[in-house]
């Protein structure tokens, strides 16, 4: 994937091509619903593809594929991004008909139609996203054959294999998703465990960090995944523990990954009548088990456990059932859907089910969103602790890959944050000065609030990308500070940006290595 500009494809028309008008500043754009065609692309204008598709329509159709060819070859990686937001799809073959199937569209290829170019093989569709949007997608051929975009390089996998990736000149790659040799990885014990309540046995893997120490006083912190071994192959959770804990981003942990008995079980297990049995296993089988065998924390607001869509069901209604054993619950894109809704009324009409909720969905999910916001809404009125984030993506391992950081840094900050140093003294909002700068592994940040305040502090790379929210939500009248570890990011410039409100303040800090 990558951006397009004229210079590589249309460096190869120019002498080839008659002139043709350049379109005037004022031309209406492409349009994403109304199929672009030979008859109507004499006034159809907004960039440079469709500046392409005016060249290849002035020429006769025996003359028109040698240039799509041309093209199509000068493009490279596919789909190109025009100005941030425009993407097109491009596919060249023999085919009847050609559509987009993905997070975009709920899977549904009936409702992205690909255009052919008449005279030629190469098909293309256009459609705009958010900058920051991450997406995964299949072409489907002739209503039945599902492939990859075969000049995309980027891959998405999931439970079905792999899509192609759609990746926005916005979206933040996950640096904690990616092997760091300078940090010492933790141990993955294999193993499997029977349960008499279930009457079944089922894999297990236990993640026990860099120098555990089995008789470290207090025991370590646990988070128990379901869906347990797709989050270690799909979601490359063992190398984000590594990262996180090794660049003293979230306390040292045990991780306990737990997948359904088979995967033709794992709706009746998160979701239909064996969930009552399932809930029973974890908390009076399982739980014994791993703190009779590990170091662990019995104190509840050290143990988290974490799931997507129907695995965020099941662990809803665990830590609903068993806060003395769960006190934070991770959930990904949760699926209360309407069959599912009587755990969500179970949770509605609790007072406090949890200490702390993450809860993390995708606007390209919309049947989610909705009762994600009211169980976040109630959460909040009742004294939880609970932090919501949306994104631009859509019901993936891809989404949920990148964000485990959020609900681990969140659960298990190394230090407290930020953190109240005194009262203000001055009438205005302000940004302190930065400290030590240069710096080579923390460096402090100041702010002074004169009254209460909706409050979002921020680190962004030079290329305008976020690479840490340090801090989103109210505080009060006074000085703050805050410490960002830096441990895992490359050396360079980085700007810290404090947004009270409608105000922006910013700042500049230098990382050397």
């Amino acid at each position: 994937m990558q951006r397009y500009t004229m210079f590589f494809a249309m460096a190869l028309l120019v002498t080839a091509l008659p002139a043709a008008a350049a379109p005037g500043p004022e031309a209406a754009p492409v349009r994403v619903d109304e199929p672009l065609s030979e008859g109507t692309m004499s006034d159809q204008a907004g960039d440079q593809f469709t500046l392409f598709l005016q060249r290849v329509y002035s020429l006769p159709e025996g003359a028109r594929q040698a240039v799509a060819d041309s093209f199509y070859q000068a493009a490279g990686n596919l789909p190109l991004i025009v100005a941030d937001s425009a993407v097109y799809y491009l596919y060249r073959g023999g085919a009847t008909s050609v559509a987009l199937a993905g997070d975009a569209n709920g899977w549904d290829p009936s409702r992205h139609s690909f255009n052919r170019v008449s005279g030629t093989n190469l098909w293309f569709l256009r459609q705009t996203y958010e900058p920051d949007a991450r997406l995964d997608y299949k072409f489907v051929l002739n209503n039945s054959s599902w492939i990859l975009d075969s000049r995309n390089p980027l891959l998405c996998y999931g439970g079905y294999g792999p899509n192609s990736e759609l990746r926005m000149p916005e979206y933040p790659p996950a640096a904690e998703c990616m092997t760091d040799t300078s940090v010492s990885g933790g141990t993955l014990e294999k193993g499997s465990f029977v349960s008499a309540i279930l009457g079944n046995s089922r894999f297990l893997r236990v993640y026990l960090p860099a120098d555990y120490d089995p008789e470290r006083e207090d025991g370590y912190p646990l988070v128990l995944f379901h869906d347990g071994l797709e989050f270690l192959a799909l979601g490359d959770v063992k190398t984000v523990l590594d990262n996180l804990i090794g660049w003293k981003r979230i306390e040292p942990m045990i991780g306990v990954f737990v997948p359904p008995v088979s995967a033709g079980q794992r709706i009746e297990e998160y979701s239909g009548a064996t969930a009552v049995h399932f809930e029973r296993f974890i908390i009076e089988e399982l739980m014994p088990h791993i703190d009779a065998t590990y170091n662990t924390s019995r104190d509840p607001s050290k143990r988290a456990m974490m799931g997507p869509s129907l695995a965020a069901l099941i662990s809803a209604q665990i830590c609903f059932h068993h806060p003395e054993v769960f006190g934070l619950s991770g959930l990904y894109s949760p699926a209360m859907w309407p069959t599912e809704r009587a755990v969500l009324m179970q949770l509605l009409a609790s007072a406090r089910p949890f200490q702390k909720c993450y809860i993390d969905a995708g606007s390209y999910e919309p049947s989610l969103i909705g009762d994600a916001e009211t169980l976040f809404s109630h959460l909040l009125d009742n004294g939880v602790e609970a932090r919501f984030r949306l994104w631009h993506e859509g019901h993936s391992w891809g989404s949920w890959r990148a964000h485990v950081d959020e609900a681990l840094e969140f659960f298990f900050p190394l230090s407290t944050g930020i953190e109240r140093i005194g009262e203000v003294g001055t009438p205005a909002f302000q940004l302190h000065p930065a400290y030590p700068n240069p710096f080579n592994a923390g460096v402090t940040l100041e702010f002074s609030l004169p009254q209460p305040a909706r409050v979002a502090l921020e680190i962004f790379n030079v290329r305008g990308e976020l690479v840490e929210q340090l801090l989103q939500g109210g505080l009060q009248a006074g000085r703050y500070r805050h410490l960002w570890m830096a441990a895992g990011r490359p050396s360079g410039l980085y700007i810290y940006r404090l947004r009270v409100g409608a105000d922006v303040h910013t700042g500049r800090v230098l990382l050397l290595r």
